[in-house]
């Protein structure tokens, strides 16, 4: 019996048509708000609502637990993790963590240039640390974000957009294909509703000098439903998935 909205078992597809059952209940206790990702060819879980543990594994069934207070804030991570200049970057409120292997952790920067969030999005794209969006709490009211930031670091953040092309929003999705990244979903209010299924990319960005403002050549746009569903599956052909709880991690075969 699962407690509420939370879990952790371990599901697996070739194709994300058909899927498999890997482990009913993983050691790692029931969750929601973590983040999973693949690093040095295993997988991990990262943390959760109420819970700062780090575990990993190398198929999915069998996991070990690397350590259970990885010292970061117990608050939910969801899309605030991803592998950069080969370390473990988390992300929680305005402060960025990093681990070079999961187990020891070191603050990068306790208060980042942009405001303390939850439900954002961060991802690695042109050699460059991403956050997107979000939401924020402010005077008893909360409110939706699709402002872009970039770093070279994790402890520098430049802006890169004050107000995207793409609505304000959290708990969206980002994948990178064919050097573009692919902005999807979300929600457009704190009330759950109403969700979004729009698709966005961004085209490569290139810079002059590693310390140069990062342009965008052309903006972000919109992608008809006919060529999302393309892309999307070629997203989901391309890559190996692994659902653990209420995660998903994509992983090259």
């Amino acid at each position: 019996e699962k407690s509420g909205s939370k879990f952790n078992d371990v599901w697996s597809s070739g194709d994300g048509a058909v899927w498999v059952e890997v482990v009913a209940a993983a050691p790692f206790s029931e969750r929601s708000g973590h983040a999973s990702l693949v690093f040095g060819n295993k997988m991990f879980v990262l943390g959760g609502a109420g819970v700062s543990d780090v575990w990993s594994s190398l198929d999915g069934g069998t996991w070990d637990l690397v350590t259970a207070d990885a010292g970061w804030p117990t608050a939910s991570i969801d899309g605030g993790a991803c592998v950069f200049q080969s370390k473990i970057f988390v992300m929680v409120g305005n402060a960025v963590w990093a681990s070079d292997d999961g187990s020891t952790w070191v603050v990068v920067t306790s208060a980042a240039q942009w405001q303390s969030r939850a439900y954002y999005v961060s991802f690695v794209f042109d050699n460059l640390l991403f956050m997107t969006g979000g939401r924020i709490y402010e005077s008893g009211t909360f409110s939706m974000l699709n402002d872009v930031w970039t770093s070279e670091d994790g402890a520098d953040w430049t802006q890169l957009s004050v107000s995207a092309e793409w609505s304000s929003r959290a708990g969206h999705t980002v994948e990178i294909l064919n050097r573009q990244a692919f902005l999807m979903g979300g929600s457009a209010s704190n009330s759950g509703g109403p969700y979004l299924d729009d698709v966005w990319y961004l085209e490569s960005i290139t810079t002059d000098q590693p310390s140069s403002q990062p342009t965008v050549e052309p903006p972000p746009a919109a992608i008809t439903a006919e060529s999302s569903e393309k892309i999307l599956g070629v997203i989901w052909i391309a890559s190996h998935t692994a659902l653990i709880g209420l995660a998903a991690i994509n992983y090259l075969r």
